[in-house]
């Protein structure tokens, strides 16, 4: 990235301050903001009256006109509002949601409702993707290891039956040995006994 000096801003905003602002312009350029801009309401389209609240917020929310009530004349559309106790913040709020129900009406497919809608599904569906693919890793991996114990035990088994057959033949081996020099044994003592007589 190559940065431009402007002559004189580093002089006017100090060191400091121009590199803490081109990092802050650099963040700020660096995202990608995907929603289009805020609707504006008209204000000589709207009228607004402050009804008593209601709901959580204790007594001062009954006692007080915070709510908000906003209608749009040319369409209609009534509007009533009280997110908060504060009425600014109330009002504030109200001109935001006519300002988006205007938009829907006038532009459905390219409304910032919709487009918000859509990037919830999207973030939903990739959430689920990724779990679905977490827990078949999973389920594979649990699968191998199954199968390498089961593969493991089987070679064990196979290695211990022909330990044991291995050690059987050499167990019949030594008592054929065995059985051998006992009949050879007793072959010579006869025949010396026989030699003697």
């Amino acid at each position: 990235m190559k940065l431009i000096d402007i002559p004189g801003f580093k002089s006017i905003l100090g060191y400091q301050n121009f590199s803490r602002f081109l990092f802050q312009s650099s963040v700020y350029l660096a995202k990608k903001n995907r929603l289009p801009p805020r609707p504006k309401v008209n204000e000589d389209e709207i009228e607004e009256v402050f009804i008593k609240g209601g709901g959580s917020g204790g007594q001062k929310i009954n006692k007080t006109n915070s709510k908000v009530q906003l209608r749009h004349v040319p369409t209609g559309i009534v509007i009533s509002a009280q997110p908060t106790r504060s009425r600014e913040q109330n009002r504030k709020k109200a001109r935001e949601i006519i300002a988006l129900k205007l938009e829907e009406i006038n532009d459905p497919e390219n409304c910032r409702t919709k487009i918000i809608k859509d990037l919830k599904v999207k973030s939903k569906k990739s959430k689920l993707k990724k779990s679905k693919r977490k827990y078949q890793r999973l389920a594979e991996e649990k699968k191998l290891a199954e199968q390498a114990d089961s593969n493991n035990q089987d070679d064990f088994s196979f290695l211990n039956l022909s330990e044991i057959e291995v050690e059987m033949e050499m167990e019949q081996e030594e008592l054929e040995l065995n059985s051998n020099s006992t009949t050879s044994d007793v072959n010579h003592v006869n025949k010396a006994d026989s030699t003697d007589k």
